[in-house]
């Protein structure tokens, strides 16, 4: 996670530093908290304390599972809940695209099933299934907490 955050902020800092100013930023998941990092430079400390926060907490309180990027249309989610049992829609990209977290034995499951039906699919590689209710409620938690962020740049989130 924390990785990924410094990646992020690093491009959005070179876009700055040659001179791509933005007048508002909007994020999705991790990118909001690089909005908030990119709004003001003081932020960047209070940021980082949550990602190592939210980091622990999911170790510690979360069951292993991951996520799946399927290139189909995301009704096949909705029609064969047979299959995708124990999992969520994470994300829909476009009609022929979305992303679904679970458990691992769930994806195993969806993994067998995708494989058979010749759907086109990617197991992302992560250990959590993010953006699903077996991480959302952690993240509540740590969020929960006062977040002293002075914002110099309006910011938005995708969510």
């Amino acid at each position: 996670s924390l990785a990924l955050f410094i990646c992020q902020l690093g491009v959005a800092k070179l876009l700055i530093d040659i001179g791509i100013c933005p007048t508002c930023i909007v994020g999705q998941s991790m990118g909001e908290l690089v909005a908030m990092a990119i709004s003001n430079e003081q932020n960047v400390d209070a940021v980082i304390d949550i990602i190592i926060s939210f980091t622990v907490r999911i170790a510690k309180e979360c069951q292993i599972g991951g996520m799946i990027a399927v290139l189909h249309n995301s009704n096949l989610f909705f029609e064969r809940k047979d299959v995708f049992q124990q999992c969520e829609i994470a994300g829909i990209s476009y009609n022929e695209h979305f992303i679904v977290s679970g458990t691992s034995k769930s994806l195993d499951v969806l993994t067998c099933f995708l494989k058979e039906h010749n759907i086109i699919f990617q197991r992302l590689p992560v250990h959590y299934a993010f953006h699903s209710k077996y991480i959302e409620d952690q993240k509540e938690k740590i969020l929960e907490k006062q977040i002293d962020c002075k914002l110099n740049l309006p910011i938005g989130s995708c969510a």
